[in-house]
Protein backbone atom coordinates (compact mmCIF):
# COMPACT_ATOMS: atom_id res chain seq x y z
CA UNK A 1 0.00 0.00 0.00
CA UNK A 2 1.42 3.38 -1.02
CA UNK A 3 2.31 5.85 1.73
CA UNK A 4 0.71 9.23 1.04
CA UNK A 5 2.18 12.37 2.60
CA UNK A 6 -0.57 14.90 3.28
CA UNK A 7 0.79 18.44 3.49
CA UNK A 8 -1.37 21.10 5.11
CA UNK A 9 -0.15 24.72 5.04
CA UNK A 10 -1.77 26.50 7.98
CA UNK A 11 -1.93 30.25 8.53
CA UNK A 12 -4.63 31.72 10.78
CA UNK A 13 -7.25 29.11 9.90
CA UNK A 14 -8.44 28.08 13.35
CA UNK A 15 -11.99 28.56 12.07
CA UNK A 16 -11.69 25.66 9.60
CA UNK A 17 -8.70 23.50 10.54
CA UNK A 18 -10.55 20.95 12.68
CA UNK A 19 -13.06 20.36 9.89
CA UNK A 20 -10.22 19.89 7.40
CA UNK A 21 -8.36 17.45 9.64
CA UNK A 22 -11.52 15.47 10.35
CA UNK A 23 -11.89 14.94 6.60
CA UNK A 24 -8.35 13.52 6.48
CA UNK A 25 -8.87 11.20 9.43
CA UNK A 26 -12.04 9.89 7.78
CA UNK A 27 -10.10 8.57 4.77
CA UNK A 28 -10.65 4.96 3.75
CA UNK A 29 -6.97 4.82 2.74
CA UNK A 30 -5.33 4.79 6.17
CA UNK A 31 -1.66 4.55 5.14
CA UNK A 32 -0.83 8.23 5.27
CA UNK A 33 1.18 10.77 7.23
CA UNK A 34 0.05 14.33 7.84
CA UNK A 35 2.43 17.27 8.06
CA UNK A 36 0.82 20.50 9.28
CA UNK A 37 3.12 23.45 8.66
CA UNK A 38 2.11 26.34 10.89
CA UNK A 39 3.19 29.42 8.95
CA UNK A 40 3.47 31.95 11.76
CA UNK A 41 -0.20 31.90 12.79
CA UNK A 42 -1.35 34.32 15.49
CA UNK A 43 -4.70 32.67 16.25
CA UNK A 44 -5.44 29.16 17.64
CA UNK A 45 -4.22 27.34 14.52
CA UNK A 46 -1.11 25.89 16.21
CA UNK A 47 -3.07 24.86 19.31
CA UNK A 48 -5.66 22.98 17.25
CA UNK A 49 -2.97 21.30 15.14
CA UNK A 50 -1.14 20.13 18.26
CA UNK A 51 -4.37 18.80 19.78
CA UNK A 52 -4.91 16.58 16.72
CA UNK A 53 -1.26 15.49 16.66
CA UNK A 54 -1.53 14.39 20.29
CA UNK A 55 -4.46 12.12 19.39
CA UNK A 56 -3.07 10.52 16.21
CA UNK A 57 0.61 9.70 15.70
CA UNK A 58 0.22 9.97 11.92
CA UNK A 59 -0.05 13.75 12.37
CA UNK A 60 3.00 15.95 12.94
CA UNK A 61 3.28 19.72 13.31
CA UNK A 62 6.14 22.09 12.54
CA UNK A 63 6.14 25.86 12.93
CA UNK A 64 8.02 28.56 11.09
CA UNK A 65 8.04 32.32 10.61
CA UNK A 66 5.55 33.39 7.96
CA UNK A 67 6.84 32.48 4.47
CA UNK A 68 3.69 32.23 2.38
CA UNK A 69 2.13 29.24 0.68
CA UNK A 70 5.02 28.25 -1.60
CA UNK A 71 7.60 28.08 1.18
CA UNK A 72 5.14 26.40 3.53
CA UNK A 73 4.25 23.64 1.08
CA UNK A 74 7.92 23.13 0.23
CA UNK A 75 8.72 22.74 3.94
CA UNK A 76 6.07 20.04 4.11
CA UNK A 77 7.60 18.22 1.15
CA UNK A 78 11.00 18.24 2.84
CA UNK A 79 9.59 16.99 6.15
CA UNK A 80 7.78 13.96 4.70
CA UNK A 81 8.71 10.69 3.01
CA UNK A 82 5.65 9.32 1.19
CA UNK A 83 5.90 8.07 -2.37
CA UNK A 84 2.82 10.15 -3.14
CA UNK A 85 2.29 13.74 -1.99
CA UNK A 86 -1.16 15.23 -1.46
CA UNK A 87 -1.72 18.89 -0.67
CA UNK A 88 -4.69 20.10 1.36
CA UNK A 89 -5.30 23.74 2.20
CA UNK A 90 -6.40 24.19 5.79
CA UNK A 91 -9.87 25.43 4.88
CA UNK A 92 -10.79 22.77 2.30
CA UNK A 93 -12.25 19.28 2.79
CA UNK A 94 -11.84 15.86 1.21
CA UNK A 95 -14.39 13.15 0.56
CA UNK A 96 -13.60 9.93 2.48
CA UNK A 97 -12.46 8.06 -0.64
CA UNK A 98 -10.09 10.83 -1.83
CA UNK A 99 -6.78 9.13 -1.06
CA UNK A 100 -7.88 5.60 -1.92
CA UNK A 101 -9.14 6.76 -5.33
CA UNK A 102 -5.84 8.43 -6.16
CA UNK A 103 -3.68 5.62 -4.78
CA UNK A 104 -5.65 3.15 -6.91
CA UNK A 105 -5.24 5.49 -9.89
CA UNK A 106 -1.44 5.48 -9.57
CA UNK A 107 -1.27 1.73 -9.04
CA UNK A 108 -3.67 0.73 -11.82
CA UNK A 109 -2.07 3.15 -14.28
CA UNK A 110 1.35 1.66 -13.61
CA UNK A 111 0.12 -1.90 -14.00
CA UNK A 112 -1.60 -1.01 -17.24
CA UNK A 113 1.54 0.44 -18.77
CA UNK A 114 4.14 -1.73 -16.99
CA UNK A 115 5.37 1.65 -15.85
CA UNK A 116 8.81 3.16 -16.05
CA UNK A 117 9.89 6.61 -14.82
CA UNK A 118 8.73 8.17 -18.06
CA UNK A 119 5.52 6.19 -18.56
CA UNK A 120 4.13 6.09 -15.00
CA UNK A 121 1.45 8.48 -13.81
CA UNK A 122 3.07 11.63 -12.45
CA UNK A 123 0.08 13.59 -11.17
CA UNK A 124 -3.54 12.71 -10.48
CA UNK A 125 -6.47 15.04 -9.85
CA UNK A 126 -10.25 14.82 -9.84
CA UNK A 127 -13.31 17.05 -9.87
CA UNK A 128 -13.98 19.78 -7.32
CA UNK A 129 -17.18 20.98 -5.71
CA UNK A 130 -17.35 24.51 -4.34
CA UNK A 131 -18.56 25.24 -0.82
CA UNK A 132 -19.32 28.54 0.91
CA UNK A 133 -17.29 30.01 3.76
CA UNK A 134 -19.71 28.33 6.18
CA UNK A 135 -19.29 24.93 4.52
CA UNK A 136 -22.58 24.81 2.62
CA UNK A 137 -22.66 23.25 -0.84
CA UNK A 138 -23.15 25.62 -3.78
CA UNK A 139 -24.13 22.92 -6.31
CA UNK A 140 -21.26 24.19 -8.51
CA UNK A 141 -18.67 21.72 -9.79
CA UNK A 142 -15.53 21.90 -11.88
CA UNK A 143 -15.80 20.62 -15.44
CA UNK A 144 -12.13 20.37 -16.40
CA UNK A 145 -10.68 18.24 -19.17
CA UNK A 146 -9.40 15.03 -17.55
CA UNK A 147 -7.54 12.97 -20.18
CA UNK A 148 -5.13 13.36 -23.11
CA UNK A 149 -3.64 16.37 -21.36
CA UNK A 150 -0.85 18.50 -22.79
CA UNK A 151 1.26 21.34 -21.31
CA UNK A 152 -0.89 23.98 -23.02
CA UNK A 153 -3.98 22.62 -21.26
CA UNK A 154 -2.50 23.60 -17.89
CA UNK A 155 -1.11 26.90 -19.19
CA UNK A 156 -4.43 27.92 -20.68
CA UNK A 157 -6.46 26.88 -17.65
CA UNK A 158 -5.75 25.56 -14.16
CA UNK A 159 -7.53 22.26 -14.70
CA UNK A 160 -6.89 21.07 -11.15
CA UNK A 161 -8.49 24.25 -9.69
CA UNK A 162 -6.65 23.99 -6.35
CA UNK A 163 -3.63 22.18 -4.84
CA UNK A 164 -6.11 20.43 -2.52
CA UNK A 165 -7.23 18.47 -5.57
CA UNK A 166 -3.89 16.97 -6.66
CA UNK A 167 -1.71 14.04 -5.70
CA UNK A 168 1.83 14.06 -7.15
CA UNK A 169 4.47 11.34 -7.29
CA UNK A 170 7.43 12.45 -5.18
CA UNK A 171 9.95 11.42 -7.84
CA UNK A 172 8.35 13.93 -10.22
CA UNK A 173 8.92 16.80 -7.77
CA UNK A 174 12.46 15.58 -7.21
CA UNK A 175 13.00 15.92 -10.95
CA UNK A 176 11.17 19.18 -11.80
CA UNK A 177 11.52 21.07 -8.53
CA UNK A 178 9.05 22.36 -5.97
CA UNK A 179 6.84 25.45 -5.72
CA UNK A 180 8.30 28.83 -6.64
CA UNK A 181 7.06 32.05 -5.07
CA UNK A 182 7.35 34.20 -8.21
CA UNK A 183 3.80 33.75 -9.55
CA UNK A 184 2.33 35.57 -6.54
CA UNK A 185 -0.58 33.33 -5.60
CA UNK A 186 -0.68 31.06 -8.67
CA UNK A 187 2.27 28.89 -7.65
CA UNK A 188 0.15 25.79 -8.02
CA UNK A 189 -0.75 26.40 -11.67
CA UNK A 190 2.88 27.20 -12.50
CA UNK A 191 3.99 23.92 -10.93
CA UNK A 192 1.36 21.98 -12.88
CA UNK A 193 2.53 23.61 -16.13
CA UNK A 194 6.14 22.73 -15.29
CA UNK A 195 5.23 19.12 -14.52
CA UNK A 196 3.33 18.79 -17.80
CA UNK A 197 6.14 20.52 -19.74
CA UNK A 198 8.64 18.03 -18.29
CA UNK A 199 6.80 15.21 -20.03
CA UNK A 200 5.24 13.69 -16.91
CA UNK A 201 1.84 12.06 -17.43
CA UNK A 202 -1.11 13.81 -15.78
CA UNK A 203 -4.62 12.39 -15.70
CA UNK A 204 -7.86 13.27 -13.94
CA UNK A 205 -10.55 11.14 -12.32
CA UNK A 206 -14.16 11.68 -13.32
CA UNK A 207 -15.49 12.00 -9.77
CA UNK A 208 -15.77 14.72 -7.10
CA UNK A 209 -13.27 14.19 -4.30
CA UNK A 210 -12.42 17.70 -3.05
CA UNK A 211 -14.53 20.46 -1.52
CA UNK A 212 -13.02 23.88 -2.24
CA UNK A 213 -14.07 26.59 0.18
CA UNK A 214 -14.67 30.09 -1.20
CA UNK A 215 -13.63 32.58 1.47
CA UNK A 216 -14.51 36.09 0.35
CA UNK A 217 -11.64 37.89 2.06
CA UNK A 218 -9.01 35.46 0.79
CA UNK A 219 -6.24 36.27 -1.69
CA UNK A 220 -8.10 34.33 -4.36
CA UNK A 221 -11.10 36.65 -3.98
CA UNK A 222 -9.09 39.78 -4.90
CA UNK A 223 -9.67 39.72 -8.65
CA UNK A 224 -7.33 42.56 -9.65
CA UNK A 225 -4.50 41.07 -7.63
CA UNK A 226 -5.15 37.69 -9.23
CA UNK A 227 -4.79 39.23 -12.69
CA UNK A 228 -1.39 40.66 -11.75
CA UNK A 229 -0.44 37.25 -10.39
CA UNK A 230 -1.30 35.65 -13.72
CA UNK A 231 1.11 37.98 -15.51
CA UNK A 232 3.83 36.96 -13.06
CA UNK A 233 3.01 33.31 -13.76
CA UNK A 234 3.16 33.95 -17.49
CA UNK A 235 6.57 35.59 -17.17
CA UNK A 236 7.90 32.63 -15.21
CA UNK A 237 6.54 30.04 -17.65
CA UNK A 238 8.08 32.01 -20.52
CA UNK A 239 11.51 31.60 -18.89
CA UNK A 240 11.51 27.82 -19.53
CA UNK A 241 8.79 27.33 -22.15
CA UNK A 242 8.89 30.36 -24.50
CA UNK A 243 7.39 28.44 -27.40
CA UNK A 244 4.41 27.44 -25.24
CA UNK A 245 3.72 31.07 -24.33
CA UNK A 246 4.20 32.28 -27.89
CA UNK A 247 1.64 29.83 -29.27
CA UNK A 248 -1.00 30.04 -26.59
CA UNK A 249 -0.75 33.44 -24.82
CA UNK A 250 -3.94 35.01 -26.21
CA UNK A 251 -6.06 31.97 -25.45
CA UNK A 252 -4.55 31.54 -21.97
CA UNK A 253 -5.03 35.20 -21.03
CA UNK A 254 -8.60 35.18 -22.34
CA UNK A 255 -9.43 32.05 -20.36
CA UNK A 256 -8.03 33.61 -17.20
CA UNK A 257 -10.01 36.82 -17.68
CA UNK A 258 -13.14 34.73 -18.16
CA UNK A 259 -12.24 32.76 -15.03
CA UNK A 260 -12.02 36.04 -13.09
CA UNK A 261 -15.46 37.00 -14.38
CA UNK A 262 -16.90 33.65 -13.29
CA UNK A 263 -15.20 33.93 -9.93
CA UNK A 264 -16.58 37.44 -9.59
CA UNK A 265 -20.08 36.03 -10.06
CA UNK A 266 -19.41 33.32 -7.48
CA UNK A 267 -18.15 35.70 -4.78
CA UNK A 268 -20.74 38.40 -5.54
CA UNK A 269 -18.23 40.97 -6.80
CA UNK A 270 -19.45 44.29 -8.19
CA UNK A 271 -21.33 43.64 -11.47
CA UNK A 272 -19.28 46.29 -13.29
CA UNK A 273 -16.04 44.49 -12.39
CA UNK A 274 -17.38 41.14 -13.52
CA UNK A 275 -18.71 42.60 -16.78
CA UNK A 276 -15.36 44.22 -17.54
CA UNK A 277 -13.52 40.93 -17.15
CA UNK A 278 -15.77 38.94 -19.48
CA UNK A 279 -15.69 41.60 -22.22
CA UNK A 280 -11.90 41.84 -21.98
CA UNK A 281 -11.74 38.05 -22.30
CA UNK A 282 -13.79 38.12 -25.50
CA UNK A 283 -11.71 40.93 -26.98
CA UNK A 284 -8.49 39.06 -26.12
CA UNK A 285 -9.61 35.93 -28.00
CA UNK A 286 -12.94 36.06 -29.82
CA UNK A 287 -12.82 32.32 -30.44
CA UNK A 288 -14.15 31.87 -26.91
CA UNK A 289 -17.56 32.59 -28.44
CA UNK A 290 -17.48 29.50 -30.66
CA UNK A 291 -14.91 27.21 -29.02
CA UNK A 292 -16.72 27.27 -25.66
CA UNK A 293 -19.95 29.16 -26.31
CA UNK A 294 -21.93 27.75 -23.39
CA UNK A 295 -19.43 28.74 -20.70
CA UNK A 296 -18.65 32.11 -22.29
CA UNK A 297 -22.23 33.14 -22.94
CA UNK A 298 -23.46 31.92 -19.55
CA UNK A 299 -20.73 34.01 -17.90
CA UNK A 300 -21.82 37.02 -19.92
CA UNK A 301 -25.45 36.36 -19.00
CA UNK A 302 -24.88 36.09 -15.25
CA UNK A 303 -22.50 39.06 -15.26
CA UNK A 304 -25.44 41.20 -16.28
CA UNK A 305 -28.02 39.42 -14.13
CA UNK A 306 -26.35 39.09 -10.72
CA UNK A 307 -29.68 38.58 -8.99
CA UNK A 308 -30.15 35.38 -10.99
CA UNK A 309 -26.60 34.21 -10.27
CA UNK A 310 -27.43 34.16 -6.56
CA UNK A 311 -29.93 31.42 -7.30
CA UNK A 312 -27.48 29.27 -9.28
Amino acid sequence: MMLVSVIIPAYNIDKYLAETLDSVLAQTHSHFEVMIVNDGSTDRTLEIAQEYAAKDDRIRVVSQANEGLAGTRNRGIRETTGELIAFLDGDDRWHPTKLSAHADHFESFGQKLQSTETSSLGMSFAKVTFITSTGSYTKQYSSSKLTNLKPEDFYIENLAITPSNVVIRRSVLDRVGQFVSHPGGLEDQELFVRIAWSGAIIEGLNTVLTEYRIVENSLSSNLSRMEKSWQLLNHHVESYAPSLVKRHYDRAYAYFLRYLARRGIRIRAKPQETQAFIWRAIRQDKSLLWVEPRRTLSTLFFAYLPHLSKQS
